[in-house]
């Protein structure tokens, strides 16, 4: 027999009804009067939490402080052509073009960047152009700059740019 929950927010989980087939001639099944309406025990003696408008809600958290060795966050690449997001993915780090209108993540250019020694991380990197990928170094250096670059053919041929710290 087929099951629903009567309200989602219920601390009363296994409070389930059946879920009446549409050939019975049963009404569908109603909460009594003075009972709960997550879970139609008595009134008062539901544990479902009560929000009331005299509680203050919860102050915000402090915003995080930023490590300035750190790549994380907004670069503006060397031609000033476009913004690369750096976020952490997982152990990694991953670099995402900037939509200029939206401010949201694009594409993916910056691809599963390992952490390595002296403030370097290796991975991958996407040239948005040609839509083809090169081994890549990200470095800092100092605090608001970060040096970019790609390598083709085994570290044959390499270029790469110096991006700004946006924010």
């Amino acid at each position: 027999m087929l099951h629903r929950l009567i309200r989602p927010s219920c601390l009363r989980p296994h409070r389930l009804r059946p879920l009446l087939p549409s050939s019975s001639k049963q009404l569908p099944w109603r909460r009594p009067a003075g009972r709960c309406g997550c879970c139609a025990t008595r009134a008062g003696a539901c544990p479902a939490p009560v929000q009331s408008a005299a509680v203050a809600p919860p102050a915000p958290a402090a915003a995080p402080t930023r490590d300035l060795n750190s790549p994380l966050g907004i670069w503006l690449t060397e031609e000033k052509e476009g913004k690369v997001r750096i976020e952490q993915c997982g152990n990694n780090l991953c670099g995402y073009s900037v939509d200029s209108k939206s401010n949201q993540n694009g594409e993916q250019v910056l691809i599963n960047m390992k952490p390595g020694k002296d403030q370097k991380w290796s991975g991958r990197i996407l040239d948005p152009n040609t839509g083809s990928t090169y081994d890549s170094t990200i470095a800092m250096k100092g605090t608001d700059r970060l040096r970019v670059q790609g390598c083709a053919f085994g570290g044959m041929f390499c270029g790469g740019q110096t991006w700004t710290r946006v924010n």
